[in-house]
């Protein structure tokens, strides 16, 4: 969860907003590349929430991110540690 000033945001309201981004991006004239920036920025912040998740939850304990590991790699590996 994030907190902001107003409320918090959960890992499925980020999931949820990821996929109405890709949905939207998918219709723009936008840059290849600048979508593409966005959508790792995105994915890591979903990583980063998914490995705090896992730490409340299991007690589980993670170093920092490699920043060379695509965020989509990362992704999956977390669902298979939660599995």
């Amino acid at each position: 969860m994030i907190t902001t000033s107003r409320r918090f945001v959960t890992l499925n309201e980020l999931n949820h907003f990821n996929t109405l981004h890709k949905h939207f991006m998918k219709g723009s004239a936008m840059n290849e590349s600048v979508f593409d920036e966005e959508e790792q920025r995105i994915q890591r912040i979903l990583n980063q929430l998914k490995r705090k998740e896992l730490e409340e939850k299991y007690d589980a304990t993670f170093s920092e991110s490699d920043p060379d590991i695509p965020p989509d790699v990362e992704s999956e590996w977390l669902n298979y540690i939660e599995e």
